[in-house]
C-alpha cells in the first residue's frame, strides 16, 4: 500500500472511531465505510429494503474499465428514479457508499463509479475533461440499459472534483435533471491561477495525491508546473485547458436543459473559491439553491460523515432529489435559493438573489502601527504629519499569524475562531 494510503487513512480513523459509531436516527457505520473507501474496499451497508452489487464495470467509448457498485430497491413496481455518484479526487467508487444506502431506501437506484485514472478504472485521470464527460453519459446508458430506471428521473452527485463533473456532464446530457454539487468550482483557471497567482498549496497537493493515488496524465504536471514557474508563454494554453474543465463555461447549455441545481460551498474554501461559483450561480436560470457554510474546501461535505454527525449538504441533497426526481414537496424547494450560515452562530440568513440585495459597500483603511497603537483598519484614511507610504517590510518574519493551513478552517466550522494576536 502506498504511504500516503496510509497516511490518509491514519489520520481519518484517529478522529472517526474516537467518536459514537452510529449516528442518530440513521443507525449507519459512516466512519468504517469512509475509511475503506480509501482502502479501495468497500463496507456495504446491509438493509432488506435494496440488494447491492460490487462488481459493476461500465465500458467507456474508447474501451476504458470504469468500476462501479450499484444499490437496487428490492421491491420495484415501476421505474425508479436513479442518483449517480462520482468520486472526489483521489477517492473511488466505495466513497459514497453511506448515502447510496440512505437514497436506496428511499426507492432510488444508486450507482457510484470510479472516475478513469482512479481506484480500479482504467485510463488517465482526464481532470473534468472531455472523457470524464463522455464516461458519465456510458454509465447512464449502462442503467437504463440494465436496471429498471426512469430515463426521466436521474441525477447526478458529487464532492469536489465529482461535483465538477457532475455539473459538466449535465450540460452534455440533458437526461441528467437534477444536480447536487459541493464544494465544486465555477472557473477552474481562476481555481489555479487566480489575480495571475499560483495557488502553491494546493496545485502541489492535487498533483502529489494524483500520481501517488491515481494515473494522472502528465499534461496536469506540465500543466501545474506551468503556472508554478510563471512560465507566460505556456499559460494561455493552460487556461484554454482548463476553460473546457470548468462549469461556468457551460452555463446557456444548463439553462437550456433547465436542469435543478442544489450546491453546497464552504466561504472558507481556499482550492476553489466562492466567488466564481456564486457568479456563475447568479446565471443560472433554472431551479437553484446554494448552501454557503463555515469551513474549508469539502469539510462541511466530507467531515461531518466521517464523525458520525449529520451534514446539511446530505440532508438537502436527499430533500433536492426528493423534490426534482420525485416530485415531494420539500422544505429546500420552499427555501429561498441563498442559505447562508453565520460564522460562529447557529443562525441562517436567507436571500433570494445574489448578488444580495440592499447590500452595501463599506470602504475600510490599513492604519500603521505607532508607539502606542498596534495599527488597526478604519472607515478613514490615515493622516500624519508625516504622510503615509502604500509599501510593507517584509525584510524579517514575525509572530503574527493568521492560521494554521486547513486545520484552523476546520475548527471554524466547529465554532472555534481563529484568533490572532496582532501585536505579535
Amino acid at each position: 500500500m502506498k504511504i500516503t494510503n496510509l497516511i490518509l487513512t491514519a489520520s481519518i480513523a484517529v478522529s472517526a472511531f474516537s467518536s459514537t459509531t452510529y449516528a442518530g436516527e440513521s443507525g449507519y457505520i459512516p466512519a468504517l465505510s469512509f475509511v475503506a473507501g480509501i482502502l479501495n474496499e468497500g463496507v456495504f451497508p446491509t438493509s432488506e429494503a435494496y440488494t447491492t452489487d460490487d462488481d459493476i464495470v461500465v465500458e467507456a467509448s474508447d474501451g476504458v474499465e470504469l468500476a462501479a457498485n450499484i444499490f437496487v430497491p428490492n421491491d420495484l413496481s415501476e421505474p425508479a428514479p436513479a442518483v449517480i455518484f462520482i468520486n472526489s479526487w483521489a477517492l473511488n467508487e466505495y466513497e459514497y457508499l453511506t448515502q447510496a444506502g440512505e437514497l436506496a431506501e428511499k426507492g432510488y437506484i444508486v450507482l457510484s463509479y470510479s472516475t478513469r485514472g482512479f481506484g480500479t478504472s482504467g485510463g488517465l485521470i482526464d481532470t473534468a475533461g472531455p472523457k470524464d464527460i463522455d464516461d458519465l453519459s456510458r454509465v447512464i446508458d449502462y442503467l437504463i440499459a440494465n436496471y429498471n430506471v426512469d430515463p426521466n428521473r436521474i441525477g447526478s452527485a458529487g464532492v469536489s472534483y465529482g461535483s465538477g463533473i457532475a455539473l459538466i456532464g449535465a450540460a452534455h446530457d440533458s437526461r441528467i435533471r437534477a444536480v447536487s454539487a459541493m464544494s465544486s468550482w465555477g472557473s477552474l483557471g481562476e481555481a489555479l491561477y487566480g489575480n495571475q497567482t499560483p495557488r502553491l498549496a494546493w496545485g502541489e497537493l492535487l498533483t502529489l495525491t494524483g500520481d501517488l493515488l491515481g494515473n494522472l496524465d502528465p499534461v496536469v504536471n506540465q500543466h501545474w508546473a506551468d503556472i508554478k514557474n510563471q512560465n507566460l508563454s505556456a499559460v494561455p494554453n493552460v487556461l484554454e485547458w482548463a476553460k473546457v474543465r470548468s462549469p461556468d463555461f457551460y452555463i446557456n447549455e444548463l439553462n437550456a436543459n433547465g436542469t435543478a441545481i442544489y450546491m453546497a460551498k464552504a466561504y472558507g474554501d481556499n482550492l476553489f473559491q466562492p466567488n466564481s461559483l456564486m457568479d456563475m450561480f447568479s446565471q443560472l436560470t433554472g431551479p437553484k439553491h446554494v448552501d454557503l457554510l463555515p469551513g474549508t474546501h469539502a469539510s462541511a461535505d466530507l467531515l461531518p460523515p466521517v464523525v458520525g454527525i449529520e451534514a446539511l449538504p446530505w440532508t438537502n441533497t436527499y430533500q433536492w432529489f426528493d423534490h426534482h426526481l420525485k416530485g415531494e414537496n420539500t422544505e429546500i424547494a420552499l427555501a429561498k435559493p441563498i442559505s447562508m450560515k453565520v460564522k460562529f452562530d447557529d443562525q441562517f440568513d436567507h436571500f433570494q438573489s445574489f448578488p444580495v440585495e440592499n447590500a452595501t459597500d463599506e470602504v475600510y483603511y490599513l492604519h500603521p502601527r505607532r508607539l502606542l497603537d498596534d495599527g488597526d483598519m478604519e472607515s478613514y484614511q490615515y493622516w500624519g504629519l508625516f504622510g503615509a507610504t502604500n509599501s510593507i517590510n517584509a525584510w524579517a518574519d514575525t509572530l503574527f499569524s493568521t492560521q494554521i493551513p486547513l486545520l484552523s478552517q476546520i475548527l471554524e466550522q466547529m465554532n472555534l475562531p481563529i484568533l490572532a494576536d496582532v501585536s505579535l
